[in-house]
């Protein structure tokens, strides 16, 4: 029993103060056929097609399989019940590997929020953005927020999921000990318990070249966010010392993949040379466009690049 004890509180400790010396290498195994060749692997996130969704999901479902979508991510169930948002699924036959949500959408008991979606499949639990309470602070050790985050990572771990954190390009505006949060965190915690899932639309809004970005996260980067815009950086909106965002793009614009700013083929190599899981198309707006036929563009894009 004192052994035990024992064995218990170092588990605790090790969960902050040991991530740093925490021995992980990517399991290239998971991403390979019996040929060696790469599994790729292609989602969309529902948000992108919410419009359909919200009308029709089953019929929203089939129509992204048709087009070759081998998976979605979820964002919320619209108003389904677990077992019936796994019956939609069944029924488009497809799969929700992942699925977004806000910290205050899981209510009092997170075991019980997680184990929901173990039962529909999901293998991933993204934030969606992260609240402040869970945001490091420069100049802190920040012990609770780490602490909070080693937890969720722990209950989402012991369910067979991985809790991961998608960004947006405002959380490259502040650093934390002269870090970006993502790689702060990354720095701070058991990669077990986080990993990103790594917005490039985001990224390359933010100023910052996606692809070098990905290589830090070799070999943890399961999930990429593969996000495109239009648009031309206007140098005179910059303000020195600070960091570039959306609004600083001259007619900014989302736009299907492959067809805005984003070096796809560039960023898809990265994906391969990190060994991602997936790729998750993401158009926050169609601008205009039927959300479905933005979905289809993007999709035969990406099957143009071997995809």
């Amino acid at each position: 029993r004192e052994l035990l004890t024992k064995i218990m509180n170092w588990t605790k400790k090790s969960t902050i103060q040991n991530s740093l010396n925490y021995n992980w290498k990517p399991k290239r195994f998971w991403l390979m056929n019996w040929n060696g060749e790469l599994v790729k692997t292609v989602g969309i996130q529902i948000y992108s097609v919410g419009d359909h969704a919200s009308r029709d999901l089953v019929g929203t479902l089939k129509a992204l399989k048709e087009m070759g979508y081998d998976c979605v991510e979820l964002a919320g169930l619209y108003g389904l019940t677990a077992k019936d948002m796994r019956k939609a699924l069944r029924e488009a036959k497809i799969k929700a590997v992942a699925a977004h949500f806000q910290l205050h959408d899981v209510g009092d008991d997170f075991l019980s929020f997680v184990a929901m979606y173990k039962s529909i499949g999901v293998k991933y639990l993204v934030f969606a953005t992260v609240p402040d309470e869970l945001r490091p602070v420069d100049g802190s050790d920040n012990k609770e927020i780490l602490e909070k985050w080693a937890y969720m990572g722990r209950i989402c771990s012991e369910q067979g999921i991985q809790l991961a954190f998608h960004n947006h390009e405002w959380d490259f505006e502040k650093k934390v000990d002269g870090l970006y949060m993502l790689d702060y965190l990354r720095e701070h915690l058991p990669h077990e318990y986080f990993q990103p899932e790594l917005d490039v639309g985001w990224v390359l809004a933010a100023g910052i070249d996606p692809v070098e970005y990905m290589s830090h996260f070799y070999g943890y980067l399961p999930l990429v966010h593969a996000k495109d815009f239009q648009g031309t950086l206007d140098e005179s909106t910059v303000e020195e010392g600070k960091q570039i965002n959306r609004h600083n793009f001259k007619g900014f614009r989302f736009c299907p993949l492959g067809n805005g700013n984003l070096d796809l083929p560039a960023v898809l190599k990265a994906s391969e040379a990190n060994y991602s899981k997936y790729i998750i198309v993401e158009q926050d707006s169609s601008e205009g466009q039927d959300s479905l036929e933005c979905a289809r563009i993007s999709r035969e894009n990406l099957k143009a690049l071997g995809w």
